[in-house]
């Protein structure tokens, strides 16, 4: 028995429709896990901003808004659960 030919391109088609479909699976997961990688790095960023006490602006000023004699602090949490505060005397 032979095939109308949209029955022939339909199962002809199949393998390359198939193809298309896994392709776009593939290049969909990809996608995901760069957002997930950018906003792993955002929040790192962030994070390590929080932590080290920076901001966003251009430290409008001469710089020496601490008044004398302050003490500098630095916290940092690491991953393994360990926070190191040190101290620095101006």
């Amino acid at each position: 028995p032979r095939l109308s030919l949209s029955s022939r391109d339909w199962v002809t088609g199949y393998g390359k429709r198939k193809t298309q479909r896994r392709k776009y699976a593939v290049k969909q997961a990809e996608e995901k896990a760069r957002k997930e990688r950018l906003q792993e790095r955002k929040e790192r960023r962030e994070k390590f901003r929080k932590t080290h006490r920076l901001t966003d602006d251009a430290g409008g000023g001469d710089g020496d808004s601490k008044p004398a004699g302050a003490v500098d602090t630095e916290v940092v949490e690491y991953d393994s659960g360990v926070t190191v505060i040190v101290e620095g005397i101006d």
